[in-house]
């Protein structure tokens, strides 16, 4: 069931897997959602025990309009099939190059 998302959520992965993330999206894992939060510490706390973990901000509201679907599963957790490059940010980290 899709619902509307919050104007911005959140994903944490780490750093050696930024500049795939952005060149080709966020890709499901093995149980076909990418996860989502709305809260970015929960996000970094997710990705807290990865090598130099990062956070990006992902647009859903723009991507939801753009038809996108997405729901929630939890709390703070959002579900989606994927996110396109053009719906992430990922500000720069120091010490992440």
């Amino acid at each position: 069931m899709t619902q509307t998302p919050p104007d911005m959520l959140y994903h944490g992965t780490s750093s050696e897997n930024a500049t795939s993330i952005l060149v080709e999206g966020l890709k499901p894992g093995a149980d076909d959602h990418v996860h989502l939060s709305s809260d970015p510490a929960k996000a970094r706390e997710a990705a807290a025990h990865l090598v130099k973990p990062v956070v990006f901000s992902v647009y859903a509201g723009a991507a939801f309009s753009e038809g996108q679907s997405f729901s929630s599963a939890a709390d703070d957790l959002w579900l989606t099939e994927s996110v396109h490059p053009d719906f992430l940010y990922l500000p720069h980290v120091r010490g992440a190059e």
